[in-house]
């Protein structure tokens, strides 16, 4: 799935980019000369007084500007150096946020945190928390939002467990947003619209993120677009459908606008600018990742040969793109080359590489991969046949939020209740599971909810509430919801039908086992 990824509080693991010009020189550690622009000026260098340390560079500065001040001791400007790097040369990038980081300028414990998530650098998740930890508790709000969205994903020995923790992280978020932290007003909202920990509230979730989107979150805008076209209209206020879709495509509008500003200032999003704007998108993708070293670039390139997108198929070059990918730490390449290998797309079949690298892509952050890396230890793929750890790798995708793994997993759970898992437990976290995937955006789930309740499996049975969920999802474009409204018989879900028949077969076993002989 290319989808939201994920999931709603990952989102940003993919977003690496490029500038226009060529990948900037290694940081030295003492220039022999600084820049002009950067240079004392002759009345400076000839007042009584000492002279003053060294501005921060400007935001339109050079990376070599920004490397004399960094190295002169303005910390701000160290930051800025680093975000540069982040694309380039992420190791060098490190290395100079942490210095930033360990000087007190408390951005540069929360950008280094990002390398640590992002597939740049080896992925760390405690490391990274204890980045934000610091930041935070030294007043910088932004790291108090990032610590909460990763307390509230599944990450092991950092996530939030209680209904206390959770609480704590929700409180982190509110705070950051109130001081004005983009980000976390739009994942404040993503809470409330998807009910994740907190009762369901769409009319706050699409006000918070369209303020994220307003003061200039590109994820934010995009999840505004969409949250603000599923809403049910009531919620959005005194407003007509016209009036809907005309705030759906501003949102978009300005997600498009940021990313272009992203994109001239610091390389972010330039491959996704490209295919935007650019017809011929498949040359600027090649030079952005031939010469740029932009492995996002790389990856959409590969998925335009892959679909024979502004050209002809060949599956022989993408999976070449994919690898180039993969190896710099882009976690879909990582995904689409799996595929590849499962079924001899430009390479040959096989199932241990599609198993490493489904493995590499999960480890990374994309959650679909975790998904998908449930299946092939359940079905034995590549590796030894494991349930507990095809469980355990369904429920990290889950707890990242991607909807699709959360039906999977609440499908499998309930089919299997008694037999697999004891009986009951299957039931009621299969329900919750699916609760949890129907307030998310797949769409089948909310007929199989419904269908939970029409039974009675894992949820008290309720035939009216059934009918409700069915109608939600029937209103919100579900035409198999709508159908088994009019005819249960011939619209109920497949997985249904055959959890009912070994339920019947269970109990003949269990009434022939009880007869008298």
């Amino acid at each position: 799935m290319r989808s939201v990824v994920a999931s709603l509080l990952t989102g940003l693991m993919f977003v690496f980019g490029c500038s226009g010009a060529p990948p900037p020189r290694p940081l030295q550690s003492a220039p022999p000369a600084p820049p002009a622009a950067a240079r004392p000026t002759a009345a400076a260098a000839t007042a009584s007084a000492p002279p003053a340390g060294p501005k921060d560079c400007a935001k339109s500065a050079t990376i070599e500007e920004c490397t004399w001040a960094c190295n002169h001791g303005a910390l701000a400007s160290c930051v800025r150096a680093g975000e540069i790097r982040m694309q380039a040369d992420p190791k060098e990038a490190a290395t100079v946020l942490e210095k930033a980081c360990n000087g007190g300028e408390q951005s540069g414990c929360e950008r280094l945190a990002q390398l640590y998530l992002g597939g740049a650098l080896e992925r760390d998740y405690p490391r990274a928390a204890a980045l934000y930890t610091k930041a935070c508790d030294a007043g910088y709000q932004p790291a108090c939002g990032r610590l909460a969205d990763l307390r509230l994903r599944s990450e092991p020995g950092i996530e939030a467990q209680t209904d206390e923790e959770f609480a704590a992280a929700i409180k982190l978020l509110e705070r950051a947003c109130n001081a004005e932290d983009a980000k976390s007003c739009g994942t404040l909202g993503a809470i409330h619209f998807t009910a994740i920990h907190v009762p369901e509230d769409q009319a706050r979730g699409c006000a918070l993120l369209a303020r994220g989107c307003a003061m200039g979150n590109e994820w934010s805008c995009g999840h505004a677009a969409e949250m603000w076209a599923r809403a049910d209209l009531p919620a959005l206020g005194d407003i007509k459908e016209h009036e809907r879709w005309a705030r759906v495509n501003e949102l978009a509008k300005r997600q498009v606008a940021l990313r272009k500003a992203a994109c001239e200032d610091t390389g972010r999003f330039c491959n996704l600018v490209a295919k935007e704007d650019i017809t011929s998108a498949r040359s600027l993708l090649g030079e952005l990742c031939r010469t740029r070293n932009n492995i996002a670039a790389c990856n959409d390139l590969g998925l335009m040969y892959g679909e024979g997108e502004q050209g002809d198929r060949d599956y022989v070059a993408a999976a070449a793109l994919f690898e180039i990918a993969c190896r710099g730490g882009a976690e879909p390449s990582c995904f689409e080359l799996a595929r590849f290998h499962k079924f001899g797309y430009g390479v040959a079949k096989d199932p241990r590489k599609t198993f490493v690298l489904t493995e590499r892509s999960c480890a990374l952050g994309y959650t679909p991969a975790c998904d998908i890396l449930g299946t092939l230890y359940l079905n034995g793929e590549g590796t030894g046949r494991d349930i507990h750890k095809s469980l355990d790798f369904r429920r990290k995708a889950c707890g990242w939020h991607d909807s699709n793994a959360c039906r999977t997993l609440g499908v499998w759970l309930i089919s299997h209740d008694g037999e697999v898992v004891r009986e009951g437990e299957g039931m009621r976290e299969g329900a919750e599971r699916l609760r949890e995937a129907c307030n998310g955006d797949s769409r089948p789930s909310c007929l199989d909810y419904a269908l939970l309740h029409d039974k009675g499996w894992g949820v008290p049975r309720d035939p009216k509430k059934a009918r409700e969920t069915a109608q939600l999802a029937c209103d919100r474009g579900d035409r198999e919801a709508c159908g088994w409204l009019k005819n249960p018989a011939l619209h109920t879900p497949k997985w249904v039908k055959e959890r009912e028949q070994r339920l019947a077969k269970r109990k003949a076993r269990g009434a022939a086992t009880k007869e008298p002989r």
